[in-house]
């Protein structure tokens, strides 16, 4: 048997382990088995190049911070990247085969969402909430958009979705400090018209009140008690505006 031939194995041996580095050398003969040889050696280039091409794509694939997802058509995943298994407490692998609206814990029928949104659009872009492996609720900014590999008829869908507690949290802070200087503002107003102002008026209703009593003309007396029960009613709207403004409720409870 032809040497060359058992080359030949050898190198279909390896390239199936494999080692796509290894090349079959060429005999100056030029014959059949030669121009064998030289197809098993152009197999491997391009088995080399594949290998290296899809290694690429998995460490960009990997490397990338936001949770990635590939979905079959029926909202399978099919792949997921580290980040998405990290973020959301699975083992490596762990996320294969699960459907995405098990994963998705708001909006219900997150999938059948998704496809309704990308039937009008090519990207869809929206909030949801993701569920962790421990049962926690992850608030995520998703983006989701079809794609197509060339062996494949069906279309693929790329779903990425980044992890928003953190900016949640923030949004919070922000809002509850927004709050208590509005509370704040509020109480101060309400202390100073009820302290400052309501006393002022309480003062001028006492003064009228006893140059009523000292006044004989009718006339006089009538014009008074009638500037009395105005600043009555002024001191009772005063209140109810304090009252309004920083109620019990809110002073209690906030």
């Amino acid at each position: 048997m032809d040497k060359r031939l058992k080359k030949i194995s050898l190198r279909l041996s390896e390239y199936s382990l494999g080692k796509f580095d290894r090349r079959i050398a060429i005999s100056a003969a030029l014959d059949d088995i030669d121009a064998i040889s030289n197809g098993i050696n152009m197999l491997g280039e391009e088995l080399k190049a594949v290998t290296i091409s899809r290694d690429y794509f998995t460490n960009i694939f990997n490397s990338v911070s936001d949770m990635v997802f590939v979905l079959k058509p029926a909202g399978i995943i099919t792949d997921a990247n580290m980040a998405a298994e990290k973020q959301l407490g699975y083992k490596p692998g762990g996320l294969k085969n699960i459907l995405m609206n098990n994963i998705a814990a708001d909006p219900p029928f997150f999938f059948e969402i998704l496809k309704t949104e990308l039937v009008r659009t090519t990207l869809a872009s929206a909030e949801a909430f993701f569920n962790s492996g421990k049962g926690e609720q992850i608030p995520v900014r998703y983006t989701a958009s079809y794609f197509k590999i060339n062996t494949q008829r069906k279309r693929l869908m790329l779903l990425t979705a980044t992890d928003i507690t953190l900016q949640k949290k923030t949004d919070n802070l922000i809002l509850r400090a927004i709050i208590d200087a509005q509370e704040k503002e509020r109480q101060r107003l309400a202390k100073d018209l009820h302290d400052s102002l309501t006393q002022q008026l309480t003062a001028i209703k006492l003064h009228i009140s006893t140059a009523g009593s000292l006044i004989k003309n009718r006339n006089q007396k009538n014009i008074l008690q009638k500037s009395k029960e105005a600043l009555t009613e002024v001191i009772a709207d005063m209140r109810n505006i304090c009252f309004n403004l920083m109620p019990n409720t809110l002073k209690e409870l906030g």
